[in-house]
């Protein structure tokens, strides 16, 4: 197995939206804002389509549960569906005016692709990637950040 870099990207997101204590941990709704995303294969736009379910769980961990839409400078639209963990750990909850780097907590994902059949991208039907994260500066009154960033690698033989 071998990991390809594929691309890198920014995300605006909102002030999480708390749905409250559920039974498996407490859930919050994040809305995206848009973005931007670069690589040798493809670039272009993240849409104002998506958000995370995020699901905090007593063991400190964040269940990411994100699903949104690239825009290629082409104009190809690729459905995302991202499953993840991300760590609450002294990093993220001590970041006040300063964002985490990669690696400073386990903030690591599981991408997914679809895009139709007849597009240029339809290879990615066929592919999985992995990815890491960081997050930005605490910028919402619940320690929440307004932008992410990421990391995502293909799974290649």
């Amino acid at each position: 197995m071998k990991l390809v870099p594929f691309i890198e990207g920014h995300v605006e997101v909102a002030e999480p939206t708390p749905v409250g204590p559920v039974p498996t941990g407490f859930r919050l709704i994040v809305d995206i804002l848009g973005g931007t995303f670069t690589g040798a294969q493809l670039e272009g736009t993240i849409l104002r389509s998506g958000a995370d379910w995020a699901l905090i769980t007593a063991d400190g961990m964040s269940r990411l549960d994100l699903r949104f839409t690239l825009l290629t400078k082409e104009g190809v639209p690729i459905y995302v569906q991202l499953n993840g963990l991300l760590e609450v750990n002294a990093a993220v909850q001590s970041r006040a005016g300063s964002p985490t780097e990669y690696g400073q907590t386990y903030f690591m994902s599981q991408v997914r692709f679809e895009c139709a059949a007849g597009s240029p991208y339809a290879w990615l039907n066929g592919r999985l990637a992995v990815g890491e994260g960081r997050l930005g500066p605490v910028a919402y009154r619940n320690a929440s950040a307004a932008w992410l960033e990421f990391r995502w690698f293909l799974l290649e033989n």
